[in-house]
Order: C-alpha cells, then sequence, then structure tokens
C-alpha cells in the first residue's frame, strides 16, 4: 500500500511496482502514513482492541506491474552492477 507523498506520483508508483513485481493499492484517503500508524499503535498499547484500531482503507486505484518497464529496469540495473564491478576491479 502506498502512503505519503510518494502515492501521488503514479509514474513513480509503476517503477516501483515493476521493479518488485507487486501490484501497489492507493488509498481512497490520504489519513494512512506513517504518524497515522504511529497513532494507531499507541491506542492499541493503551488498550484499545485492534479491531476497533485497524481496518482496511478503501482503495481508490491499484497500480500494476508493467512488464515492459519491469525488463527496461532489468537491463538498466544490469548495466549498472556491471560498472559497478569494473570500478571495484
Amino acid at each position: 500500500m502506498a502512503t505519503g507523498g510518494g502515492a501521488n506520483n503514479l509514474t513513480w508508483l509503476s517503477c516501483i511496482a515493476s521493479a518488485t513485481g507487486i501490484p501497489i493499492d492507493r488509498p481512497a484517503d490520504g489519513d494512512f502514513g506513517a504518524a497515522f500508524g504511529a497513532a494507531r499503535l499507541a491506542m492499541m498499547a493503551d488498550g484499545a482492541h485492534m479491531s476497533d484500531v485497524c481496518h482496511k482503507p478503501d482503495i481508490a486505484t491499484t497500480v500494476l506491474p508493467d512488464a515492459g518497464l519491469a525488463e527496461r529496469l532489468h537491463l538498466a540495473r544490469e548495466r549498472w552492477q556491471q560498472i559497478y564491478r569494473l570500478l571495484r576491479g
């Protein structure tokens, strides 16, 4: 699930989904960042029941991996690894 400012950049999410091969959900509401998660953990530490605090948000969109982009990213990574090996050696 994408949260934070990067969740608004579909190009970035497409790169991440394609590089990892994992679809990325974007929540319909924006209240799912790190601070909100920390507040939920604090509520549970204070005795709140998990089912009252943690629930799956409504999903606005799901960004799917792009096979063509995944191949281009893979080739770019291989080139950088070759350069690294040459410079390290």
